[in-house]
């Protein structure tokens, strides 16, 4: 039974030191690209010369004492949370201790290099068991005002229908009583937050409750949690009624330590319990980054672009990460002491160089992993640092590929030699429509540069043949093709009486006058013939392949022409000036009825109705006659300046000697 006992006892204070650990290592890795440990003022040995490592220790704390059994007696303070030790390199094992804290004995996880840097983040706890880690339970009644508390632990009453505790991982009794109702025990194992019903039943209960007292709790500063025996009872400052008995507090604040203690309270007790101080437990991490547009990360979440400012964080080593497109990611752990101040400057470094790329010739389409960005010379300022398969191609010519590779902050320069893929065609075609391949070409670009193959060459002209041509073209070739379209001719025979007539076709004046027989492409044509003395002859011909148009014309002397033309024109005078008088003398008779029949119609005549009527139709009718006569006077008037002119002409042309003489009677 003896042993028993003592079995337990060691039981009891293993458990108690074990929840009493209050040193945390939270991370320990080399890193590699760090060379202090090189630096001739880092270097120290050991007693046997042997070169030895660095651990650069950060922490929340720096007054802690660390030991081991073949630690080198030398420690470096670097700043506020991290100081250096040296260690050799055949050490395993590492021990950290602070008065009044339990000493923590770390074992090393990686072997020990001489001259090489290692990294350790600890923190330290100096709030013990108060720090345990909790779970809430959240009890829920079918009726408010219960008693509620662990069984051998006195019971508060519940404001409402629930009760809130925060408890270490276990397994737990309670008792809950209320007058009315029936007293009720159940167990609650608890490994996360739960929640549990509980449904008490009417009936007489068996539990006598001490009597109350009343106790006043405060806190520096004020609004931290109040938990007594687990249970949560409000916020400082608290004054609450209490069942006479003993309480453990616990007092909670975020970002300050926790407190623990004791307190009883006897029936009918006043108490005013010593204002708790709770000790700060943060520091303050402002973090600027460059970029500006860099995303900053704290433990995992993010905090800010470009900058964190002046923020109140918990003590302890936490992970800082700034990350921003096309530059390298930094990541960083900081250790914060109680009420330190840090500040981080992050400049990232850039993960993106300079890519040129240029063609002979320029102008080529470039292709980046298949994907289309520009044409040569392109530029690409900010292209991330990575191996690339760049393409560039320009039609006609040979595409050309390469791996290319875009380093950190560094220009790449690449030239591609673009091999011609074509040959060169001339095409010689005078006044002629070119097609090539059924594309019609433009007059001032017949030559062109191929893709090796067969083409197709068409040369057309009005009233020609066309010359079709297959040509073949090779790489690097130069050719020259004429295409000349046959022309499809005709003949045209003129003869004139008399001869010597000029010939104009199309407005284009001939060397030859007539008789003659003139070779002309096949086609309608506007034909005019002249001569002094004589009227122009106008025609339109049309010449056929193989054929000869034959015309025979007697021009007409211009003075004769004249003379009938002037004789038509006298007639046609005589005849207006007639229907004039006609006209007239028609409005006039008709005035003179329409007066007669007034006449009689005011001196009675018996037909009064026929005489009216007749008059209206003859005033109607007047005007127009007279119209009409008036009219007739337009034609003769025209008609007499056309006979003046043609007598001019006849006199000129008699006056040149180009005519006969002939009498004219005017």
């Amino acid at each position: 039974m003896k042993l028993r006992k003592l079995f337990l006892a060691w039981s009891v204070v293993f458990c108690t030191l074990a929840t009493a650990q209050e040193f945390k290592v939270l991370n320990y890795e080399h890193i590699a690209n760090d060379i202090s440990g090189r630096k001739p003022d880092n270097i120290r040995t050991d007693l046997n010369g042997e070169k030895c490592a660095i651990v650069k220790i950060r922490t929340n704390n720096t007054d802690i004492l660390v030991e081991s059994g073949l630690q080198i007696e030398d420690r470096k303070a670097i700043a506020d949370g991290e100081f250096w030790i040296w260690i050799r390199v055949d050490e395993r094992r590492l021990t950290f201790r602070k008065e009044g804290l339990k000493p923590l004995v770390f074992t090393i996880p990686l072997s020990v290099e001489p001259l090489n840097v290692y990294t350790l983040d600890l923190i330290v706890d100096a709030t013990g068991a108060a720090d345990a880690d909790l779970r809430t339970l959240t009890l829920r009644f079918n009726t408010p005002e219960v008693y509620i508390g662990q069984t051998g632990k006195v019971p508060m009453a519940t404001p409402g229908l629930t009760a809130n505790f925060s408890l270490p991982v276990g397994t737990y009794s309670f008792s809950a009583t209320k007058k009315g109702f029936a007293d009720k025990t159940f167990k609650v194992q608890l490994r996360n937050d739960t929640v549990v019903d509980i449904t008490l039943a009417a009936g007489a209960g068996s539990t006598k409750l001490k009597l109350p007292g009343i106790v006043t709790i405060n806190s520096n500063p004020q609004g931290a949690t109040v938990l007594l025996n687990g249970q949560s009872a409000g916020v400082t400052p608290l004054n609450k009624e209490l069942v006479a008995g003993d309480y453990d507090l616990r007092l909670d604040f975020h970002l300050y330590s926790p407190i623990e203690s004791r307190f009883t309270m006897a029936e009918g007790e006043t108490k005013e319990l010593p204002v708790f101080t709770l000790k700060p437990r943060f520091g303050y991490l402002t973090v600027q980054a460059e970029p500006g547009s860099a995303e900053i990360t704290l433990d995992n979440k993010p905090v800010g672009m470009g900058q964190y400012p002046k923020t109140q964080i918990s003590s302890g080593v936490h992970t800082v990460s700034v990350a921003n497109k096309l530059y390298h990611t930094s990541t960083e752990k900081i250790a914060i002491a109680d009420g330190e101040s840090k500040v981080l400057n992050v400049k990232l470094e850039p993960a993106f160089g300079t890519l040129h790329i240029l063609s002979e010739p320029a102008g080529a389409q470039v292709y980046v992993d298949n994907q289309q960005v520009g044409t040569t010379p392109y530029t690409n300022e900010k292209c991330a640092s990575a191996t690339y398969l760049v393409k560039v191609s320009l039609p006609q010519y040979t595409e050309a590929t390469a791996s290319v590779t875009v380093s950190d902050g560094k220009a790449t320069n690449k030239t591609f030699a673009m091999s011609a893929n074509f040959g060169v065609l001339t095409i010689v075609a005078p006044d002629a429509t070119v097609t090539l391949n059924g594309k019609v070409l433009s007059p001032n670009n017949y030559k062109q540069q191929l893709a090796p193959g067969e083409y197709t060459l068409t040369a057309e002209k009005p009233h020609h043949r066309t010359d079709t041509r297959k040509v073949f073209v090779r790489v690097g070739s130069s050719e020259t093709v004429s295409l000349a379209p046959e022309p499809i001719m005709g003949g045209l025979s003129i003869i004139t009486n008399p001869a010597g007539a000029a010939i104009v076709l199309d407005g284009i004046k001939q060397k030859q006058t007539t008789p003659v027989v003139l070779s002309l492409l096949e086609g309608s044509y506007k034909l005019q013939l002249t001569k002094p003395g004589y009227d122009p002859v106008n025609k339109n011909i049309s010449i056929t392949e193989g054929e000869t148009t034959s015309f025979r014309f007697d021009l007409s002397n211009i003075i004769a022409s004249r003379q009938k033309h002037v004789t038509r024109l006298k007639s046609s005078r005589v005849a207006w000036l007639s229907l004039g008088a006609a006209l007239g003398g028609t409005g006039a008779y008709m005035q003179y009825k329409a007066n007669d029949n007034l006449e009689r119609y005011n001196s009675g005549d018996p037909d009064v109705g026929n005489l009216k009527s007749q008059v209206k139709l003859y005033n109607t009718l007047v005007p127009v006659m007279y119209g009409l006569g008036g009219a007739c006077l337009v034609p003769v008037v025209t008609t007499s300046f056309k006979i003046n002119r043609l007598n001019r002409e006849i006199k000129l042309n008699l006056s040149a000697g180009t005519g006969t003489a002939i009498q004219l009677q005017f």
